[in-house]
């Protein structure tokens, strides 16, 4: 039996269902059954159509397009990564995505249209599985494909979008991310966004792991605007963090735990109307503007007068 033969028969029994999960994932490994997959997609039993009409070529976009839209997912996103598309199918599935001005992700047209078709169900876990394939399409496209310049180059990313966090967890490496806005933990931080500058967690719901930050060498602006139950003991000595925001953090009642900070110059803790005790602000040797407004649990200010702070906002102004 010939080789063609055999994985003619493979792709006949893909299309019918006759195979199992492990099955049709494994057939991704061998680059001329996929191959065959995507020339054969439309003559797939649910794809087939009683008509004299002559039969119409698709395009590969055309082809995963369908694949996605019949709930092959995963099986679809194996494709991608197999290198079986085209520049210019990487350009077509990505026109119209972008970055914007303020980090936000734009769907393409070509995902866009996926979810509108295919049965994703609704809410956040939909809206992810289109910001995966949206990352999933960057990832492999090369230097060639005719894409929008802020995806080749991403500096600032907010993932505050409903979603949005299925493009972080999707995308390689962001080598050149200088601001991130994020509503949750991010583990692989440090690993992912090693030239990270500021961070900024004040959409993020959940408790803030302030340990994930050790190795962010290039950390400067921390914003933990408005965060509850902070643990500032879990919060590394950062030898480049320059700002620290920590404005609206109701339950905050000291801060005698913060590390030293060499070079920390900005110290946000308006509106934290339960701090009481800043304990010694010596170890911020740079420090030279201090927001204190409405902290009102605060008492013996005077001693602040001898750290020669330049801008002091005390808790009455």
């Amino acid at each position: 039996m010939s080789e063609d033969f055999k994985n003619n028969e493979k792709v006949s029994d893909f299309w019918q269902g006759k195979l199992t999960q492990e099955e049709r994932l494994a057939m991704i490994d061998d680059s001329s059954i996929v191959a065959s997959l995507l020339e054969n997609m439309g003559n797939r039993p649910s794809a087939r159509k009683e008509s004299a009409e002559p039969e119409v070529i698709e395009s590969s976009v055309e082809k995963l397009e369908k694949l996605l839209e019949s709930g092959e997912m995963e099986f679809a996103l194996d494709l991608i990564r197999s290198g079986a598309l085209q520049d210019e199918d990487y350009s077509v599935m990505l026109e119209g995505a972008r970055i914007d001005d303020n980090g936000r992700p734009w769907l393409s047209t070509f995902c866009r249209k996926v979810k509108d078709s295919a049965d994703w169900g609704w809410g956040e876990e939909s809206d992810a599985k289109c910001y995966q394939l949206l990352a999933m399409l960057v990832n492999h496209c090369s230097q060639d494909a005719a894409i929008d310049f802020s995806l080749t180059w991403i500096n600032s990313l907010n993932l505050g979008e409903s979603g949005a966090f299925g493009f972080y967890e999707e995308i390689k490496q962001l080598d050149s991310l200088v601001y991130l806005a994020t509503d949750r933990n991010l583990p692989d931080l440090a690993i992912k966004c090693l030239k990270l500058e500021h961070l900024d967690y004040r959409r993020c719901q959940e408790k803030v792991d302030l340990s994930v930050l050790a190795d962010c060498r290039c950390l400067q602006e921390l914003d933990l605007y408005g965060q509850k139950e902070i643990n500032l003991s879990e919060l590394p000595s950062l030898a480049t963090l320059q700002r620290l925001d920590l404005r609206s953090c109701w339950d905050l009642e000291s801060i005698s735990e913060l590390p030293d900070l060499p070079d920390l110059e900005e110290l946000e803790l308006a509106r934290c109307g339960k701090l009481a005790d800043l304990g010694d602000l010596s170890r911020f040797p740079k420090l030279r503007r201090l927001g204190l407004k409405e902290c009102l649990e605060l008492k013996d200010l005077d001693l602040l007068d001898d750290l020669g702070i330049e801008e002091l906002i005390l808790p009455g102004d």
